[in-house]
Protein backbone atom coordinates (compact mmCIF):
# COMPACT_ATOMS: atom_id res chain seq x y z
CA UNK A 1 0.00 0.00 0.00
CA UNK A 2 1.34 3.12 -1.09
CA UNK A 3 -0.96 5.43 -0.82
CA UNK A 4 -4.46 5.98 0.74
CA UNK A 5 -5.95 10.07 -0.76
CA UNK A 6 -8.82 9.61 -2.55
CA UNK A 7 -8.73 5.04 -2.43
CA UNK A 8 -6.19 2.90 -1.61
CA UNK A 9 -3.03 2.21 -4.16
CA UNK A 10 -1.14 -0.75 -3.88
CA UNK A 11 2.59 -1.03 -5.62
CA UNK A 12 5.16 -3.76 -5.94
CA UNK A 13 8.06 -1.05 -6.30
CA UNK A 14 7.63 -1.45 -9.98
CA UNK A 15 3.96 -1.08 -10.44
CA UNK A 16 0.94 0.63 -9.08
CA UNK A 17 -2.96 -0.24 -9.09
CA UNK A 18 -5.36 2.45 -7.85
CA UNK A 19 -8.48 2.45 -6.31
CA UNK A 20 -8.32 -1.43 -5.21
CA UNK A 21 -11.20 -1.24 -2.43
CA UNK A 22 -13.86 -1.38 -4.76
CA UNK A 23 -13.11 -4.75 -6.39
CA UNK A 24 -11.47 -6.09 -3.04
CA UNK A 25 -14.76 -5.39 -1.01
CA UNK A 26 -16.33 -7.56 -3.57
CA UNK A 27 -14.01 -10.40 -2.98
CA UNK A 28 -14.38 -10.09 0.63
CA UNK A 29 -18.21 -9.83 1.24
CA UNK A 30 -18.27 -13.37 -1.34
CA UNK A 31 -15.65 -14.62 1.07
CA UNK A 32 -13.60 -15.15 -2.08
CA UNK A 33 -10.08 -16.21 -0.91
CA UNK A 34 -7.88 -16.91 -3.77
CA UNK A 35 -8.39 -14.71 -7.13
CA UNK A 36 -6.68 -13.48 -10.40
CA UNK A 37 -8.19 -9.78 -11.14
CA UNK A 38 -6.23 -9.01 -14.62
CA UNK A 39 -6.54 -4.57 -15.20
CA UNK A 40 -5.40 -2.74 -18.78
CA UNK A 41 -4.06 0.34 -17.26
CA UNK A 42 -3.30 1.97 -14.01
CA UNK A 43 -6.52 2.01 -11.86
CA UNK A 44 -9.10 -0.51 -10.64
CA UNK A 45 -12.37 0.57 -13.16
CA UNK A 46 -14.48 3.10 -11.05
CA UNK A 47 -17.74 1.58 -12.87
CA UNK A 48 -20.56 3.63 -11.47
CA UNK A 49 -18.56 3.76 -8.26
CA UNK A 50 -20.30 1.68 -6.24
CA UNK A 51 -19.38 -2.16 -5.51
CA UNK A 52 -22.23 -3.97 -7.69
CA UNK A 53 -21.08 -4.44 -10.71
CA UNK A 54 -17.82 -6.25 -8.68
CA UNK A 55 -20.60 -8.53 -7.34
CA UNK A 56 -21.91 -9.00 -10.38
CA UNK A 57 -18.62 -9.87 -12.03
CA UNK A 58 -17.60 -12.20 -9.47
CA UNK A 59 -21.23 -14.08 -9.69
CA UNK A 60 -20.92 -14.15 -13.11
CA UNK A 61 -17.07 -16.42 -13.32
CA UNK A 62 -19.01 -18.11 -10.77
CA UNK A 63 -16.96 -19.19 -7.47
CA UNK A 64 -15.24 -22.58 -7.22
CA UNK A 65 -14.64 -24.60 -4.42
CA UNK A 66 -10.98 -25.96 -3.56
CA UNK A 67 -9.48 -28.21 -1.25
CA UNK A 68 -8.14 -25.49 0.94
CA UNK A 69 -9.09 -24.33 4.17
CA UNK A 70 -9.46 -20.39 4.25
CA UNK A 71 -7.40 -18.05 6.69
CA UNK A 72 -9.45 -16.57 9.45
CA UNK A 73 -8.13 -13.75 11.61
CA UNK A 74 -9.85 -12.83 15.07
CA UNK A 75 -9.52 -9.63 17.53
CA UNK A 76 -8.05 -11.45 20.80
CA UNK A 77 -8.60 -8.52 22.49
CA UNK A 78 -9.95 -4.99 22.03
CA UNK A 79 -7.71 -2.82 19.57
CA UNK A 80 -7.85 0.61 19.26
CA UNK A 81 -6.65 2.95 16.55
CA UNK A 82 -6.63 6.36 15.83
CA UNK A 83 -5.78 8.13 12.40
CA UNK A 84 -6.17 12.35 12.92
CA UNK A 85 -8.79 14.56 12.32
CA UNK A 86 -11.43 13.19 14.89
CA UNK A 87 -11.04 9.66 13.35
CA UNK A 88 -10.89 6.79 15.80
CA UNK A 89 -11.66 2.68 15.94
CA UNK A 90 -12.22 -0.13 18.21
CA UNK A 91 -12.29 -3.64 17.08
CA UNK A 92 -14.05 -6.35 18.95
CA UNK A 93 -14.22 -10.16 18.84
CA UNK A 94 -17.30 -11.25 17.07
CA UNK A 95 -18.49 -14.13 14.65
CA UNK A 96 -18.17 -12.73 11.37
CA UNK A 97 -17.77 -9.05 10.05
CA UNK A 98 -19.76 -6.16 11.93
CA UNK A 99 -19.05 -2.88 11.56
CA UNK A 100 -20.80 0.31 13.59
CA UNK A 101 -19.86 3.39 11.29
CA UNK A 102 -20.68 7.04 12.01
CA UNK A 103 -19.20 9.79 9.52
CA UNK A 104 -19.68 13.52 10.41
CA UNK A 105 -19.75 15.97 7.32
CA UNK A 106 -20.11 20.26 7.43
CA UNK A 107 -22.24 19.74 4.34
CA UNK A 108 -26.29 19.65 5.06
CA UNK A 109 -27.45 17.15 3.02
CA UNK A 110 -24.88 14.83 4.83
CA UNK A 111 -24.46 15.95 8.33
CA UNK A 112 -23.69 13.12 10.46
CA UNK A 113 -24.78 9.76 9.90
CA UNK A 114 -24.58 6.53 11.85
CA UNK A 115 -25.13 2.96 11.40
CA UNK A 116 -24.75 -0.34 12.11
CA UNK A 117 -24.06 -3.17 9.41
CA UNK A 118 -23.57 -6.89 9.36
CA UNK A 119 -21.29 -7.52 6.57
CA UNK A 120 -22.01 -11.21 5.25
CA UNK A 121 -22.46 -11.97 1.86
CA UNK A 122 -26.48 -11.43 2.04
CA UNK A 123 -25.76 -7.73 4.27
CA UNK A 124 -23.36 -6.66 1.62
CA UNK A 125 -25.67 -7.34 -1.29
CA UNK A 126 -28.69 -5.93 0.23
CA UNK A 127 -27.13 -2.94 2.24
CA UNK A 128 -23.77 -1.56 0.63
CA UNK A 129 -23.00 -3.00 -2.79
CA UNK A 130 -25.39 -0.41 -4.62
CA UNK A 131 -23.63 2.48 -2.27
CA UNK A 132 -21.80 5.40 -4.74
CA UNK A 133 -18.53 7.04 -3.82
CA UNK A 134 -19.27 10.78 -3.10
CA UNK A 135 -17.07 13.91 -3.39
CA UNK A 136 -17.67 17.77 -3.78
CA UNK A 137 -17.65 19.99 -6.63
CA UNK A 138 -15.86 22.49 -4.61
CA UNK A 139 -13.05 20.18 -4.63
CA UNK A 140 -12.65 19.51 -8.35
CA UNK A 141 -10.54 21.99 -8.89
CA UNK A 142 -7.48 21.71 -6.27
CA UNK A 143 -7.80 17.78 -6.92
CA UNK A 144 -7.42 17.85 -10.49
CA UNK A 145 -4.37 20.35 -10.10
CA UNK A 146 -2.88 17.24 -8.62
CA UNK A 147 -3.53 14.33 -11.07
CA UNK A 148 -6.73 13.21 -8.73
CA UNK A 149 -10.58 12.42 -9.61
CA UNK A 150 -9.70 12.74 -13.28
CA UNK A 151 -12.27 10.95 -14.45
CA UNK A 152 -14.52 11.69 -11.59
CA UNK A 153 -18.40 12.64 -13.09
CA UNK A 154 -21.85 12.14 -12.34
CA UNK A 155 -22.04 8.25 -13.84
CA UNK A 156 -19.78 7.37 -11.75
CA UNK A 157 -19.50 9.58 -8.26
CA UNK A 158 -22.56 11.48 -6.20
CA UNK A 159 -21.35 15.17 -6.38
CA UNK A 160 -22.43 17.57 -4.15
CA UNK A 161 -22.64 21.37 -4.87
CA UNK A 162 -22.95 24.06 -2.07
CA UNK A 163 -27.37 23.29 -2.89
CA UNK A 164 -26.79 19.24 -2.54
CA UNK A 165 -26.67 16.16 -4.51
CA UNK A 166 -26.21 17.09 -8.15
CA UNK A 167 -27.07 14.13 -9.21
CA UNK A 168 -31.01 13.14 -10.17
CA UNK A 169 -31.17 11.10 -6.81
CA UNK A 170 -29.44 8.76 -4.03
CA UNK A 171 -30.04 5.09 -3.97
CA UNK A 172 -30.39 5.50 0.16
CA UNK A 173 -30.59 8.33 2.34
CA UNK A 174 -27.49 7.43 3.88
CA UNK A 175 -25.38 5.79 0.89
CA UNK A 176 -22.68 8.19 1.67
CA UNK A 177 -22.04 6.38 5.00
CA UNK A 178 -22.87 2.79 3.31
CA UNK A 179 -20.16 3.66 0.78
CA UNK A 180 -17.77 3.98 3.47
CA UNK A 181 -18.86 1.34 5.34
CA UNK A 182 -17.85 -0.89 2.23
CA UNK A 183 -14.78 0.72 1.88
CA UNK A 184 -13.68 -0.29 5.16
CA UNK A 185 -14.68 -3.79 3.65
CA UNK A 186 -12.20 -3.77 0.95
CA UNK A 187 -9.35 -1.60 2.59
CA UNK A 188 -9.88 -4.80 5.29
CA UNK A 189 -9.29 -7.29 2.48
CA UNK A 190 -5.83 -6.44 2.35
CA UNK A 191 -4.96 -8.70 5.55
CA UNK A 192 -5.84 -11.88 3.47
CA UNK A 193 -7.91 -12.98 5.52
CA UNK A 194 -11.35 -13.80 6.74
CA UNK A 195 -12.02 -11.71 9.56
CA UNK A 196 -14.20 -11.86 12.56
CA UNK A 197 -14.60 -8.49 14.31
CA UNK A 198 -16.92 -5.99 15.61
CA UNK A 199 -15.19 -2.62 14.01
CA UNK A 200 -16.98 0.60 15.70
CA UNK A 201 -15.34 3.59 13.73
CA UNK A 202 -16.11 7.36 13.60
CA UNK A 203 -15.22 9.45 10.56
CA UNK A 204 -13.52 6.55 8.94
CA UNK A 205 -10.90 7.00 5.99
CA UNK A 206 -8.83 5.47 4.03
CA UNK A 207 -5.76 6.04 6.04
CA UNK A 208 -7.38 4.63 9.12
CA UNK A 209 -8.56 1.61 7.80
CA UNK A 210 -5.15 0.53 6.37
CA UNK A 211 -3.33 1.45 9.59
CA UNK A 212 -6.21 -0.82 11.48
CA UNK A 213 -5.64 -3.67 8.73
CA UNK A 214 -1.85 -3.53 9.81
CA UNK A 215 -3.31 -3.68 13.55
CA UNK A 216 -5.04 -6.75 13.14
CA UNK A 217 -2.52 -8.64 11.06
CA UNK A 218 -0.16 -7.85 14.15
CA UNK A 219 -2.63 -8.92 16.70
CA UNK A 220 -2.25 -12.30 14.63
CA UNK A 221 0.84 -13.24 14.22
Amino acid sequence: MVDTRLGTTLSNGEWSILTVEHALAAVAALQIDNVQIDVLGPEIPARDGSFKDYVAALDDAGPVEQEAHATVFDVSTPLEVTAGEGQSYLAMSSTGLRVSATIDFEHETIGRQTGAFLLDEDGFRANVANARTFGFEADAEVLHAQGLALGASLENTIVLDSHGVMNDSLRFKDEFLRHKVGDIVGDLALLGARLNAHIVVERPSHTGNVKLARAIRLDNQ
